[in-house]
This record gives C-alpha cells, structure tokens and sequence, in this order.
C-alpha cells in the first residue's frame, strides 16, 4: 500500500534524512520525500501500514522501553516533526504528545545552555548541562 502525506520540509537535506529513518523503520519497502513537492511517499504491506507508524507511538507511550528503542523513536519523532503526520500524532492524545515532546527532549536536544564554570558549588546543577 502507498499512501502520500502532505509535509514541510526546509531543505534538501533535512528530506534526505527524513527519507532515511522512515526507510530504517521495520516494514516499510520504501519510502520518498520530495523538497520540492513537498510530499512523503510511504509503501508498506498493506498488513504492516498501521503496524509501521504504530511502532513508534507505542515506543513513546511505553515507559520501561530500552534505551535503544527510546532512542529510535526520538529521531522518528525528530525527523517528522513539522510534517503533517507529526502535527497529528500530537493533537490526538495530550498524554501521547507529552510522552512524545519527552522522549525528543531527553535523547536527542541540547542542553539549554553552555556549561560555566558557576562561582560556588550549591549554584550548580548538572541538569542543566546533560
């Protein structure tokens, strides 16, 4: 089954990699996004479609998933945020979205700031930094 999706995309690049962890999924034969269409062409058996995008959402709503699978399903998340199907992962379910926001958060954003060295050690928190 071949199903399009309308997306944004902002560059060339960012649907090189959107392209590549859709294709990275179990399930999916292929699996295309165009810059300049903006568009993703998404083939998958017709059993595994739902399977398919399923497989991260269930990784985002399970909490004792292994770091690996945590992982995964964050750059999933990552590459398709701004994309029509993102935006409605995310308005479906509050629970969902704050588990998704999470996992991206945690395993794949930069700190909110650069370290300095503080000037005295109960102003430190290490949170901040990892």
């Amino acid at each position: 089954m071949q199903k399009k999706f309308k997306i944004e995309v902002d560059c060339a690049n960012c649907a090189a990699k959107i392209e590549t962890a859709i294709k990275a999924l179990p399930g999916v034969k292929n699996a295309s996004v165009s810059f300049m269409a903006q568009k993703l062409l998404l083939e998958v058996d017709d059993d595994k479609f739902d399977a398919v995008l399923k497989d991260a959402v269930k990784t985002a709503k399970n909490p004792q998933a292994t770091t690996s699978e945590q992982d995964r399903a964050a750059k999933v998340f990552t590459d398709m945020e701004g994309t029509e199907l993102y935006e409605k992962l995310m308005a479906g379910s509050t629970e969902l979205s704050i588990r998704i926001k999470g996992l991206i958060e945690i395993r794949l954003k930069k700190p909110d700031k650069e370290f300095t060295v503080p000037d005295n050690i109960e102003e430190f928190d290490i949170r901040k930094y990892v």
